[in-house]
């Protein structure tokens, strides 16, 4: 009998984890998941283009444009969830594929060149035009200090072939007169990687997928993700390192799929390291490579492949400037971590620590920006992974590892100048998912339909979310009011944080905008108040704007900290004789003279000082002397020193100084005033 038994309802975990299974087992499941995934990614975007902030970088794009790109966008990604709309554009695609393949062979030539010249036109057209994100900057100041091969460790470290292609192509550029030959440098190879990763990743679709809609699609899937964004002119030296990957990526499959030697792939590897030593984290699937010429017991073509790999990249290393000493001081000396911090953050370059809610927030904003569906398919995917791994299949297991090594390098990796700005790096390592989900999913989804149905609105969605990256780096305006919003001390650490305030406050500073970057200024000093440099630096854009009071107060900062540049004292000097601080003005005057006797503002001002204010004419006149000697185009020097000698009753000395102040200065207030004595004194004569 059952009465008075209780039934239990409670599930166990067994029971859980095969409801789960048996939801994905069914058909429509992976669609309805993506949908629902695409959905809240399209209302995710919405949200955050109102509500834009650093720790939804991965996101907020859409904030920095205009409302009715904004909406627009949103709407396109809802229709793109529509059924009937992908299949709309499947059917449209699938019709050109058949008008393209029943053209001639030389119109297909004729189109591929179309193709080509309009892709470079596209990436011209939506270059990068400001450079905080990365260290481009940076990298145009090291490529303009290169003189020989051996100073490129110094400047491209991790990076020794781009930097001496970019060295290069710098020298031709300026040879032939050309201005801004460092940034256009960057850009032309930028750009060059692009049009040449088209063509690879075209070759790389075919050994994912057999039929020519499938391939278009995952060349769509691959060509769309934000890392993409390097190849539009992007000043920094991952471009070359991205199209490594792709190119080892399409020797891999293909060698693995026995249509190429071991030789080419192990090349492309030695090729990728050199293009960024931190690519050595694939050298797992390069070993796989060799296990597997091993297992098949071509010894031969193994010995053969480790030779040409070593023969790619040691020469590759010593014209770009690497020796054994070089390589031994950069790296064997070096001291510190590049790696987030387990428990505790141990400098001041850390964000967080590695188990962090903010670790891992920062992680879903990059794999968001890069390619916002690739770890989802992964996880949906993961039985059928598993089960390709038991039954030992190549492909699955190199297309697995490419996926697992990018992923334990951004886990564990530390972006100094934080995640967020540090993306382009970070995006090296995304490709490997990329590349993995393409393969995963056009594999792994039997059922023609859904998986042509679902790569149509992933594409799209990331399509549209890519290309919004694109424009708004490629806005100057849309550009910085973006960059300003990625500071955030939850992810970065205060390193990060005043380098980057720095950076804004002298972007506005060249462009006079001094309020605007005074307000950058005081974050950055109150981030990193011990640097003497920013302190120095901070003080000119407060005078600028004028704060006097907050300049001097960063001068004196500057110099209790140890700054001892002749500039800092000369500058000081003079705010001091604005405020009537005569005696402390003098004596910084001296000190900078004492720094270096040939500061011409130095010299001319301890001279204006002594002769105008304290009229001590006689010692005031070899100081205004030596201020026209170090520097003879400056007009109030000539000025100066005439009027010392006319006080002095020297006044036959005074004419030539007086002349030579016309002669710069002609339209200055007290030209007139001058004039008319030079004219007196030479009637007199």
């Amino acid at each position: 009998m059952n009465v008075g038994m209780k039934v239990s309802n409670k599930r166990t975990p067994g029971h859980l984890r095969e409801a789960v299974e048996n939801l994905l087992m069914r058909p429509n499941s992976p669609a309805l998941i993506l949908t629902t995934f695409g959905a809240l990614l399209a209302l995710l975007h919405l949200y955050t283009s109102f509500f834009p902030s650093g720790v939804n970088w991965g996101v907020h794009v859409f904030a920095f444009v205009s409302s009715p790109v904004k909406f627009g966008a949103f709407l396109s990604m809802m229709i793109a969830l529509i059924p009937r709309v992908q299949q709309a554009i499947l059917d449209l695609l699938q019709s050109g594929i058949e008008r393209a393949q029943r053209v001639s062979i030389s119109w297909r030539i004729l189109l591929a060149g179309t193709g080509i010249v309009a892709v470079t036109l596209m990436l011209w057209y939506g270059r990068q035009r400001t450079f905080f994100l990365g260290d481009g900057l940076l990298a145009m100041r090291n490529l303009s200090a290169i003189s020989m091969a051996e100073q490129i460790p110094s400047g491209y470290k991790n990076a020794p072939l781009p930097g001496f292609i970019l060295w290069k192509l710098s020298s031709f550029l300026s040879a032939m007169n050309i201005e801004q030959g460092s940034q256009l440098a960057f850009q032309i190879l930028s750009i060059a990687c692009g049009v040449a990763a088209v063509l690879v990743v075209s070759k790389l679709v075919k050994y994912f997928a057999s039929t020519p809609l499938d391939r278009l699609l995952v060349w769509l899937f691959i060509l769309v993700s934000g890392g993409s964004q390097l190849f539009f002119g992007y000043v920094e030296t991952y471009t070359m390192a991205y199209l490594a990957f792709l190119l080892f990526a399409w020797l891999s499959f293909a060698y693995l799929d026995a249509k190429m030697h071991l030789v080419f792939p192990s090349i492309a590897f030695g090729l990728l390291i050199v293009c960024h030593f931190g690519m050595a984290c694939m050298g797992i699937a390069m070993l796989f490579l060799f296990y597997q010429a091993f297992i098949r017991r071509r010894f031969i073509g193994m010995a053969i492949s480790v030779v040409a790999m070593i023969g790619t990249v040691v020469p590759l290393l010593w014209i770009g400037g690497y020796t054994l000493e070089s390589f031994k001081a950069i790296f064997l000396d070096e001291s510190g971590s590049h790696f987030v911090p387990f428990t505790m953050r141990t400098s001041g370059w850390h964000g967080y620590t590695l188990f962090s809610p903010w670790h891992f927030i920062d992680l879903a904003n990059l794999h968001s920006l890069v390619s916002p569906f690739s770890l989802l398919i992964i996880l949906l995917l993961a039985a059928t992974v598993v089960r390709k791994f038991t039954a030992r299949d190549p492909q699955w297991i190199f297309a697995t590892i490419l996926g697992c090594a990018g992923l334990a390098f951004t886990f564990f990796m530390n972006f100094d100048i934080g995640m967020s700005r540090d993306w382009d790096l970070a995006s090296l390592y995304a490709l490997g998912c990329v590349l993995t989900a393409a393969f995963t999913w056009v594999r792994g989804i039997e059922t023609e339909a859904l998986r042509r149905r679902m790569l149509v609105m992933i594409v799209i969605v990331t399509g549209l979310h890519s290309a919004a990256y694109v424009a708004v780096n490629a806005t100057e305006t849309a550009s910085v009011a973006r960059y300003e919003y990625l500071p955030d001390d939850r992810l970065w650490g205060n390193g990060a944080l005043a380098y980057a305030y720095e950076d804004l406050w002298t972007y506005y500073r060249d462009r006079h905008n001094n309020e605007r970057g005074s307000i950058f200024a005081e974050k950055c000093l109150a981030t990193d108040s011990t640097n003497s440099r920013r302190w120095a630096n901070g003080a000119q854009i407060f005078v600028n704007a004028g704060y006097a009071s907050r300049g001097i107060h960063a001068y004196e900062k500057a110099i209790q900290l140890g700054e001892q540049e002749a500039w800092v004292f000369v500058n000081l000097g003079s705010e001091y004789v604005k405020a009537g601080r005569l005696d402390e003005a003098t004596t910084l005057f001296y000190k900078a003279l004492e720094q270096d006797p040939n500061v011409s503002m130095a010299a001319f001002n301890l001279g204006t000082l002594l002769g105008s204010y304290r009229h001590q004419l006689d010692e005031a006149l070899p100081y205004l002397l030596r201020g026209v000697e170090t520097d003879s185009t400056y007009p109030s020097a000539w000025k100066n020193t005439g009027a010392c000698l006319f006080e002095m009753g020297r006044h036959k000395e005074m004419i030539p100084y007086f002349e030579k102040f016309l002669e710069l200065a002609p339209n200055d207030s007290t030209a007139a005033s001058v004039r008319r004595l030079l004219q007196f004194y030479q009637r007199s004569r």
